[in-house]
């Protein structure tokens, strides 16, 4: 008689694993409550410039004066304004935005 020959599966070798090996982590940093930013507080006359920029006021004055006006017709304005509850208002800003809208005026009549 023959020996029977068994078959059996051929055990593949296993795949030698590393050991594992702990990760370094970064350290945690710690959060930080956001704090919103504080605005800064404006005076009474940049408050007063802010609200008379958000106007036409000024736009309509250049238009009235055809962009040319003279230090009467200034007064005026200021004087306007003032009683409109733009006071305490910094002049020599408002005039700086005169000029602006004085540029738009003759930009926009050109074209």
């Amino acid at each position: 008689m023959s020996a029977k020959t068994v078959k059996t599966k051929k055990e593949t070798p296993k795949k030698t694993e590393k050991p594992s090996v702990a990760k370094k982590e970064a350290p945690k940093k710690a959060l930080k409550p956001k704090v919103p930013k504080a605005k800064p507080e404006l005076s009474p006359e940049e408050e007063n410039l802010k609200k008379f920029m958000k106007t036409p006021l000024a736009m309509t004055f250049v238009k009235k004066m055809q962009g040319v006006w003279n230090h009467q017709d200034w007064l005026c304005f200021i004087s306007g304004i003032k009683e409109k509850g733009y006071d305490p208002i910094n002049t020599d800003s408002v005039g700086l935005v005169l000029e602006e809208k004085k540029v738009f005026f003759f930009t926009a009549k050109k074209g």
